[in-house]
């Protein structure tokens, strides 16, 4: 048994040994020591390049970056490549670490080494974070295709944290139509050097950020050496990627590709590198927009909620210009479904959710503007309600012009000044129709028997949205979005402006407490429950009357009638 253990002992020991003597430490570098690196060049050829180690600057007492430089002939003319950062680095035929970082307008090519034991603690989803120089830099260069003039500055806006150069490349890609999960488990996809790409947009738009595999442990891939995004743990596709040339510039010179096939999913991306694994594809959110009925983009985007809302802005705006002009005046009308899941335990729950906005604007490019506002509010309102966790999954717009029109409320006027209990009252609704006459629509309430004599009874009439934003304001207790049925009845019909609402408010002891309205209560009670809700407005009695018509309305008016 003791002959068992010892054996089982050396076992265990050699296999960790043998693990660790793949891999140079830092402590083992030393000034002068001489390498060489793989990174895939023009052709996907896999090109050698020497070095010579300068130095090691600390960043903590267990990290720091290895400084290097290389007389490369051909690193001499172009310098190093945006698109280089995970290069593969070798010391003795050990694994070194993963260029990552560079000067611009160098004489010679000089770069910064992220060790591979930083790097390594990527599987564990630790954060490592190293001081460098201030001019000590890195790049992460992004493959577009299908991307117009108007849409690169929404592009470099929302990149503009991440060290991010945008590239014009080309498309392998199909349209990807639901996000679907395939396996790749069984090829050997990834090679040291070899280009990896990171994808968040594929279909009629693609933007895939590129980089180089450092290691492979079986289906496990360790890439670039620094942040793609800093995104943390995440699930965003990966690809392979066929590099065609390497084009010289004289600030930083770039690998130009194009991304291939999707084969994997990264996992984390931390501040010494991106983790990913070989295998299974993550969903994405499919995204498919329609313009006037006539054009339909399909486009489909990592989930990534904090580049979510820039990049549905660049995917909603290319298909627009695509599409038509932005000037001129009209009605935008759009309408957005978002498809979105609710996980409870073990359970998961899918839920369609749709917003309908008209905008009458006299510049359309605002009208789009504002429309596009509608889009990325309403996915910002699901991402992040304090309800409960949402996976969105689809989105689905439809966006279209039509004649500009409006409606908008200039008078409410009740038939008497003075009623009676239980009297029925009719009210007058002037609606000022643009470039037109002003229609009178005539609605009908009867005044509650119980409410006192010289009570004042307030009468108005607004759009749906401004009714609904106007109680928001005044009566906290009026919204409770704890439910599903709550949310979306709020989302598809409280925020509609195509539809008028008159009402009648009478000033009541009603009581709203967690989304419900009390019945009426008696007088005696009354001091005791304000005490109690001292921070809570009473919600007045309303009778509301609606009524939708093909364009939005502007405004509101009020009136007043007493009770005798």
């Amino acid at each position: 048994m003791r002959e068992f253990f010892a054996a089982v002992l050396v076992f265990l020991v050699s296999d960790l040994l043998f693990g660790y003597s793949n891999f140079v430490s830092l402590d083992e570098v030393t000034n002068g020591q001489r390498g060489y690196g793989l990174t895939v060049w023009s052709g996907n050829q896999l090109k050698r390049f020497d070095f010579e180690v300068v130095g090691v600057l600390k960043s903590n007492p267990k990290s720091g970056v290895i400084i290097a430089k290389s007389d490369d002939e051909e690193l001499k003319r172009v310098g190093v490549v945006a698109g280089m950062s995970g290069s593969p680095v070798y010391i003795g035929n050990k694994l070194l670490g993963a260029l990552a970082f560079t000067w611009t307008y160098l004489k010679e090519p000089m770069f910064g080494i992220t060790p591979i034991s930083d790097m390594l603690d990527l599987e564990k989803y630790q954060r490592r974070y190293v001081s460098l120089p201030r001019d000590l830099r890195y790049v992460v260069p992004l493959l577009v295709s299908g991307v117009s003039r108007e849409v690169r500055p929404i592009l470099n806006s929302c990149f503009s944290n991440y060290n991010v150069e945008l590239i014009d490349s080309f498309s392998y890609f199909k349209v990807l139509s639901d996000g679907s999960r395939r396996s790749k488990k069984d090829e050997v996809v990834f090679k040291p050097g070899d280009a990896i790409g990171i994808n968040l947009v594929t279909g009629d738009m693609e933007l895939t950020a590129i980089g180089t595999v450092t290691h492979v442990e079986g289906n496990k891939v360790f890439a670039l050496g620094h942040p793609a995004f800093l995104a943390g743990n995440v699930e965003i596709p990966v690809s392979t990627v066929d590099v065609f040339d390497v084009v010289p510039r004289q600030s930083l010179s770039f690998k130009l590709g194009v991304p291939r096939e999707l084969v994997g999913t990264m996992k984390f991306d931390g501040s010494s590198g991106v983790y990913a694994e070989v295998g299974i594809i993550p969903e994405m959110i499919g995204v498919s927009v329609n313009v006037d009925n006539e054009y339909l983009y399909r486009y489909n985007i990592a989930k990534v909620k904090d580049l979510l809302p820039q990049l549905i802005e660049a995917v909603f705006t290319e298909s627009v210009v695509r599409s038509k002009g932005i000037f001129g005046e009209g009605n935008v009308w759009i309408t957005t479904t978002v498809g979105f899941s609710v996980s409870s335990g073990f359970l998961k729950n899918n839920f369609l959710l749709t917003f309908n906005d008209i905008l009458p604007v006299y510049n359309l490019q605002f009208g789009y503007y504002y429309a596009l506002s509608d889009v990325i509010s309403l996915l910002s309102f699901l991402n992040y309600n304090p309800s409960f966790k949402v996976d969105i999954n689809k989105v689905h717009i439809d966006v279209s012009t039509k004649e500009l029109d409006a409606g908008f409320v200039v008078f409410v006027v009740p038939s008497k000044s003075q009623v009676n209990r239980g009297e029925e009252v009719s009210v007058k609704v002037g609606i000022k129709k643009f470039r037109g006459d002003i229609e009178t629509k005539e609605f009908t309430f009867r005044v509650p028997t119980w409410v006192q004599s010289g009570t004042k009874i307030n009468l108005g009439a607004t759009s749906k949205l401004s009714r609904t934003l106007q109680l928001l304001s005044t009566y906290s207790e009026y919204l409770a979005l704890d439910t599903y049925d709550k949310l979306y009845n709020f989302i598809s019909e409280s925020l509609r402006v195509d539809k008028l609402v008159v009402y009648m408010e009478v000033a009541s002891p009603n009581v709203a407490s967690g989304g419900n309205v009390f019945s009426l209560l008696p007088l005696y009670l009354m001091p005791t429950l304000l005490g109690e809700m001292k921070s809570k407005n009473l919600l007045p009695y309303i009778m509301e009357e609606e009524e939708t018509e093909s364009y939005p309305f502007v405004g509101f008016a009020t009136s007043q009638i007493l009770v005798k």
